[in-house]
């Protein structure tokens, strides 16, 4: 959420030796990785939940 909340604010913390080009790769990095993570655990639970939605949809084509 801080990668978010502060995307455009690149200056370094005070009494911190962090350079801006580090701020800016580290913020870009948390918002990929956090995108990467959400799509993996997306794909994992239809993974384990394939059947019970194969399920459904059957069902539901079978209705019309």
């Amino acid at each position: 959420m801080t990668a978010f909340a502060n995307i455009g604010d690149t200056e370094a913390p005070p009494d911190t030796s962090v350079v801006v080009g580090f701020l800016e790769v580290t913020r870009g990095f948390a918002i990929v990785l956090f995108a990467v993570f959400g799509l993996v655990a997306f794909g994992v639970g239809w993974f384990l939940a394939g059947d019970t939605f194969k399920g459904w949809f059957a069902r539901a084509r079978s209705r019309s």
